[in-house]
């Protein structure tokens, strides 16, 4: 309690006049600010998920794979490289466009997880390949 108690202290010291309040922005334009640099050094996020989910990934047979929020196509280039059909879903545009180029044999489509754009059993077709 103590220590809670000095950080609010220093909200109202030297520390909590050096802030700026900006405001709430979507997450499209959110990642769009952020996806030229998501995938650098600086996002801890990344050392701390990838090797989990690589860890996952190497457990699953080689098939159909959905990247759901695939952003910039870390996880769908590591399917990809593993031989699974990939398709990626994303509500970022920015986003969409890192994850085409990073893996061009993958489809990619634009949409968010509450209503992902491809119906259970539905295959997506994607010039000569097909994905289930």
């Amino acid at each position: 309690m103590a220590e809670i108690q000095m950080l609010l202290d220093l909200r109202a010291g030297p520390l909590g006049s050096e802030g700026e309040e900006l405001g709430r922005i979507g997450t499209v334009d959110g990642y769009r600010a952020w996806a030229s640099t998501y995938d650098s050094d600086d996002n801890p996020l990344i050392a701390v998920e990838e090797p989990i989910v690589r860890q996952i990934v190497d457990g699953l047979p080689v098939g159909s794979a959905l990247d759901a929020a695939c952003g910039t196509g870390r996880h769908a280039a590591y399917l990809a490289a593993r031989g699974h059909r990939v398709v990626g879903v994303d509500s970022s545009p920015d986003m969409l466009a890192y994850a085409r180029a990073r893996v061009p044999q993958a489809a990619f489509l634009a949409g968010d997880l509450r209503t992902l754009p491809l119906a259970d059993g539905i295959a997506h077709r994607r010039g000569p390949q097909t994905w289930i």
